[in-house]
């Protein structure tokens, strides 16, 4: 058995979220090795590194994401708003070593039914396991 260690550094060590790690857990994708007394997860490292292997072996999209930007104007794109956006998620991403797969950029009002570029980048969903989106609170 190898060290033992909390969900939040699987998180950080893999680039998946804990509510994921979560979902995998109960479904024995990735399992914990126990549960503390509080019912926190604890992971054998021996465990991660070998999934972390089987996943780069598999060619997995664990780390592969799609970039989604949006702005609501026409005037907001031309303020330069949607190209600081891009830049700052693609920042993000190179920081998290992430792969981007592709960059969908559109200017749609948030209240829209269907955006345009949205319903492309959720036709290839299969493609990625992360969508990489800024939200910006008012």
């Amino acid at each position: 058995m190898g060290k033992i260690v909390s969900i939040s550094y699987v998180s950080e060590l893999t680039g998946v979220a804990i509510k994921t790690l979560k979902i995998w857990d109960n479904k024995g994708k990735l399992k914990s090795k126990f549960r503390t007394p509080g019912g926190h997860r604890r992971y054998d490292m021996d465990d991660i590194e070998k999934f972390i292997g089987n996943n780069i072996n598999n060619k997995s999209t664990k780390r592969n994401v799609f970039i989604y930007c949006r702005v609501s104007t026409r005037k907001q794109a031309e303020n330069g708003n949607l190209q600081r956006q891009k830049d700052r998620l693609i920042q993000h991403c190179n920081d998290k070593q992430y792969n981007i797969i592709n960059i969908y950029e559109e200017v749609a009002s948030g209240l829209k039914d269907n955006p345009r570029e949205l319903t492309k980048m959720f036709r290839r969903l299969d493609e990625v396991s992360s969508i990489i989106v800024e939200h910006s609170a008012k």
